[in-house]
């Protein structure tokens, strides 16, 4: 028996990960792929697994579903688990990525608004000793 379970959800979500905790009314699902479809570069139409929440820090990488909100939930083949595998792995290194961009992008942010802010202050003496 697979450790991944593929949980669909009302809303169409196909998510996939393991249960690490099932209450009366909800499960908790660990480090949660969902399924997308993609291109290949060859222009084939294919299904990848991406991060259901992908800003949030991978040892804390978890979901709480409500039942009511959950369609079936089932075990998987062992090519899907190792799909699942292959692509967590490969989803941790682009985070790395993503995330280092974001902290880059918070920078140049964090300079252009005290930039502004001494514009601004500049302004302001210039205005008052006119």
């Amino acid at each position: 028996m697979s450790e991944i379970k593929h949980i669909r959800l009302i809303n169409g979500d196909e998510i996939f990960g393991s249960i690490v905790l099932e209450e009366d009314n909800q499960i908790t699902v660990g480090l949660p792929l969902v399924a997308t479809d993609v291109l290949t570069p060859d222009g084939r139409e294919a299904t990848s697994l991406v991060p259901y929440l992908p800003f949030v820090d991978t040892d804390k990488n978890h979901c709480v579903l409500k039942n009511n909100m959950i369609i079936t939930c089932t075990d998987v083949h062992d090519a899907v688990e190792d799909h699942y595998n292959l692509s967590l792995h490969y989803v941790e290194k682009s985070t790395d990525r993503r995330i280092q961009e974001i902290e880059e992008i918070n920078q140049y942010m964090r300079e252009s608004i005290v930039l502004n802010e001494i514009e601004e202050d500049e302004d302001l003496i210039s205005v008052a000793l006119h």
